[in-house]
């Protein structure tokens, strides 16, 4: 995800990380998109077979290409990774490169949902470049991101788990505003990462099942550069605060409904 880390060593572990060479790294004979460090080939071969419809489906749901090519690095062992990618617990990193973990080869049915993940990330900041994904709300752009990629990033949190926390008062507030030092991320709302996700991505998919074409706007209108603030206002005429009370109240009806459809929380 992209991130900017904010103290002590893990501020100077993204600083050291941008200056690591990427040169050893080889180019996947099948795919020149996908770079693998020695003893990594076969992961490569797993992200190839998926990653031409991880591209379609972002492009797709987006309405735009990617700007740039893509260029994928897939790390052989754990301190490869942190050392280039500044993070020693993520599964993939998308800052001024897209770097993978080796540990997502021990899960590999999560490699097409992950992928599509993290590529929205990437798309989006080829659209609007990294300064104004920064000033995005972390919320939106997880948010954005599980939603393409069909909840995958949250994998650990359903979606009546999700709603039945919102409704107890375990929730995030969308802000309209991001910041590079003190984003508002899942902890700041006393969240779990995939609780943050999901909840995000439910609050999103509220809006495009409500309105399609005025949420097809809204995104256009951020891809194409304008804050967010600006880009919700102009499209629906209302603060993103109007809709999250409505979506909060729409959640209870969804929620018992979910939840008496699975007994969980009965």
């Amino acid at each position: 995800m992209i991130s900017v880390c904010l103290s002590g060593c893990s501020a100077a572990r993204h600083i050291l990380a941008r200056f690591q060479s990427t040169d050893h790294f080889q180019i996947y004979k099948n795919d020149e998109r996908i770079l693998f460090e020695p003893g990594a080939e076969s992961f490569a071969e797993k992200v190839a077979e998926f990653l031409p419809s991880s591209i379609e489906k972002i492009e797709k749901f987006n309405n735009k290409s990617f700007q740039k090519p893509i260029k994928i690095y897939l790390c052989s062992t754990r301190g490869s990774y942190s050392k280039l990618s500044g993070s020693k617990t993520s599964t993939a990193v998308v800052s001024s490169e897209f770097f993978i973990s080796p540990t997502l080869q021990q899960t590999p049915k999560r490699i097409p949902g992950i992928l599509t993940h993290e590529l929205t990330h990437l798309h989006l900041q080829q659209q609007i470049g990294i300064f104004k994904v920064s000033k995005l709300p972390s919320w939106f752009k997880e948010g954005i991101a599980t939603l393409v990629a069909e909840g995958s990033g949250a994998e650990t949190v359903t979606e009546s788990e999700a709603l039945h926390a919102i409704n107890a008062g375990q929730k995030f507030t969308p802000n309209e505003m991001g910041s590079i030092l003190f984003p508002k991320t899942a902890n700041s709302f006393g969240l779990k990462p995939h609780m943050f996700y999901r909840q995000s991505m439910l609050f999103l998919s509220y809006l495009k099942n409500i309105d399609n074409i005025k949420f097809e706007e809204f995104l256009n209108s951020i891809q194409n550069g304008e804050t967010f603030t600006k880009s919700f206002e102009q499209t629906y005429n209302l603060t993103v605060g109007v809709f999250w009370e409505t979506f909060l109240a729409v959640s209870k009806t969804e929620a018992y409904q979910i939840i008496n459809a699975d007994g969980r929380y009965l």
